[in-house]
């Protein structure tokens, strides 16, 4: 029979609470998407580009359309250098960037994305139309009359529309 040391069980489990922690610590840390900024308006990663006003948070939207994990997250680069990180694509892809604010700086707003106009209004043009058999006046034309166009009364009344004679560089005629 071989000789085990008493301390084998204790190391032997030590280990296994050291791997598990490493496996713990990599689920909850997983290696991010490197996506690469070009430009201000693109981002591009795992062959996948965006481009738009917040190009990162668009290419989250891409990637989770692409059936990648919600969880991951995402580093995007211009050249070595760091820009932005996302936390996970999932969070950034509910995301965009809006400057519309009193101060004027950009914030972080829910994404909310366009509806398909047809949907929203049957096919009609999204323009209000006119009921039928209301007559828009001139018909064919703007829907208020306008007064005629008369020419300019630069030279006084409408009878005497000729200059009136500068001197000459001459002299004055009489």
């Amino acid at each position: 029979m071989g000789y085990l040391p008493d301390n084998t069980s204790t190391r032997n489990s030590s280990i296994a609470t050291i791997a598990a922690r490493s496996l713990l610590a990599f689920a909850e840390h997983p290696t991010p998407i490197r996506a690469e900024l070009s430009g201000g308006r693109r981002c591009s990663a795992i062959g996948i580009t965006a481009t738009g006003n917040a190009p990162v948070l668009a290419l989250c939207r891409r990637l989770i359309e692409a059936g990648h994990n919600p969880t991951l997250p995402l580093e995007a680069y211009r050249g070595t250098t760091l820009c932005l990180r996302v936390r996970s694509i999932g969070e950034g892809a509910k995301l965009t960037v809006t400057e519309a604010t009193s101060d004027g700086k950009p914030r972080f707003v829910p994404h909310h994305p366009f509806q398909d106009v047809r949907d929203s209004v049957g096919g009609r043009s999204p323009v209000a139309q006119k009921p039928p058999g209301v007559v828009r006046y001139p018909p064919g034309g703007n829907s208020r009359p306008r007064p005629p166009v008369t020419p300019n009364n630069l030279f006084g009344p409408p009878g005497n529309r000729t200059p009136p004679k500068t001197p000459s560089a001459g002299g004055v005629r009489g």
